[in-house]
């Protein structure tokens, strides 16, 4: 019986030493093998976000060529933030006859310094764009060791010599002084598609039905798209803008608006990526380029000061956003503020929405850039006037509101009923309209100030100075370049 306790006794004991150091050898080389492997797929991971950004850049460069530009506007680099790091693109457009030159345009992507492995953190890929959208790797520049770049990448070369020493506007057209087959003295004409059958309708028999002769045929070049569109007083206007064949093209009208002035109708705030989702039934495609068209009858304005009337929404970085403004983008008028009496004095009167900042008109949190072409008007909402407040009961006067929309201040007795009209010298101010600031209160020589118009900042009071800011025309990675009688107003 004592032999066999001693021997249950043994059986519990742990491993044997021998045992311990072999699970500990094992376990040493798998983690010698796993966590190297394991890094080096992270720091590729990370390394990889440069070159997702610059394919947004490679799927530029019939842009590039067309518009002799490597940047948005020229001289000045553009710059695109990521998780891991940043890309600069710049350079000076340099056309040549070999698609395998440089196109003059560089593309730099700079990992951050922080939160990331020391192999990797604040090195460099430095590439060239070449004329054929590939990258070719800047050996001098590129500091991230080559382990953790694309094969591809390491070994596209530049092409250099004779072959890239002569310029041309077209770096396609062949240098020889032939002209390419199937074009005029440059060999046989190319066979003639056969035409449509005609519609029995069709009056001239030689289009189908619906078909306008004078339209011109497509030519390779941008198509131009002319959408008529009604204002409320009656007005038609034209929404005249080009598209490129591969664009997709989301037009925002007036549905869904809740308020009608004689030239908008009056919507509400809008996110861009939300209205694509929605409109294409999906999700933005890999380097899609997406054009919205704003049409000249809508007017963005955002029932609060607190939320912009326009939202980009979170772009992937290789999806291009752009927009054509017809319409109006304003940011909602600030309101005045409000005053009680009490203990037979005046005082502000705290309450939601009064003496508030007016609102921005554009938000882009995105990394990816949306370019504006802005034929109508972008502004921030105009600020309300200065109070002119005294500690009595007379002689007290309230500022306009802001456009559009921005509510005038207005007094109450201290129960929370309204004071009364005109009551000792009391005037209140007035409520902004949809493009014009509210008029400011004032009795004899006590005046508030009045709410300024899209854009403008209100008027000061007698006695006092203070007023808030225009609202922004934009906050974040927006470009806007006004064309016609577009223009833009605000900070």
């Amino acid at each position: 019986m004592l032999l066999l306790a001693t021997q249950m006794k043994i059986d519990k004991q742990g491993f044997t030493l021998l045992e311990t150091l072999i699970a500990t050898a094992v376990v040493a080389v798998l983690a010698a093998i796993a966590i190297p492997s394991y890094n080096y797929y992270i720091n590729r991971t990370e390394v990889s976000e440069g070159f997702r950004l610059m394919d947004a850049q490679r799927a530029n460069i019939d842009k590039i060529q067309k518009n002799k530009s490597c940047t948005l506007v020229d001289g000045v680099a553009d710059t695109y933030k990521g998780k891991y790091g940043i890309l600069t693109v710049s350079g000076t457009y340099t056309p040549s006859t070999g698609l395998s030159c440089p196109s003059g345009c560089n593309a730099v992507y700079t990992l951050n310094t922080n939160g990331l492995s020391k192999d990797i953190a604040g090195k460099v890929v430095a590439a060239q764009i070449l004329n054929n959208g590939k990258l070719s790797k800047t050996v001098s520049a590129t500091t991230v060791p080559d382990k953790y770049l694309p094969t591809e990448f390491k070994t596209i070369s530049a092409a250099a010599g004779d072959v890239c020493s002569k310029i041309t506007d077209d770096p396609l057209v062949p240098t020889d002084g032939s002209l390419p087959t199937g074009t005029e003295d440059g060999g046989e004409e190319p066979t003639p598609p056969t035409p449509p059958t005609p519609d029995p309708g069709d009056k001239d028999d030689n289009e189908p039905d619906g078909v306008d002769e004078t339209l011109t045929p497509p030519t390779g070049k941008p198509d131009i798209v002319i959408d008529p569109d009604k204002k409320p007083d009656g007005g038609v206007c034209e929404n005249k803008y080009a598209v490129d064949g591969d664009e997709t093209v989301i037009s925002i009208g007036n549905s869904g608006y809740y308020r009608q002035e004689s030239a908008y109708y009056i919507r509400d705030s809008i996110s861009l990526y939300n209205t694509f989702v929605k409109s294409a039934g999906r999700k933005p495609k890999y380097g899609e380029k997406i054009k919205f068209v704003t049409t000249c009858s809508v007017a963005f304005v955002s029932k609060s000061q607190s939320v912009p009337s326009m939202f980009v929404g979170n772009w992937p970085s290789s999806v291009q956003i752009s927009l054509v403004n017809f319409g109006a983008i304003l940011g909602r008028g600030g309101d005045a503020q409000d005053v009680v009496m009490f203990n037979n004095a005046w005082s502000y009167r705290p309450k939601t929405g009064t003496g508030s900042a007016p609102g921005d008109a554009l938000y882009n949190y995105s990394v990816a850039t949306l370019n504006i072409t802005n034929h109508g008007v972008i502004a921030g909402g105009g600020s309300a006037g200065a109070e002119a407040i005294s500690g009595n009961r007379g002689g007290s006067t309230r500022a306009g509101g802001g456009a559009p929309y921005g509510v005038g201040g207005k007094s109450y007795l201290e129960n929370g009923d309204r004071w009364f009209p005109s009551r000792y010298g009391v005037k209140d101010g007035g409520d902004a309209s949809f493009s014009g600031g509210g008029g400011a209160g004032v009795y004899h020589d006590i005046y508030s100030g009045r709410g300024g118009a899209w854009g403008e900042v209100g008027t000061r009071a007698n006695n006092n100075t203070f007023v808030h800011p225009a609202g922004h025309v934009y906050t974040g990675n927006v470009l806007i370049t006004n064309t016609g009688s577009g223009y833009t107003k605000g900070n």
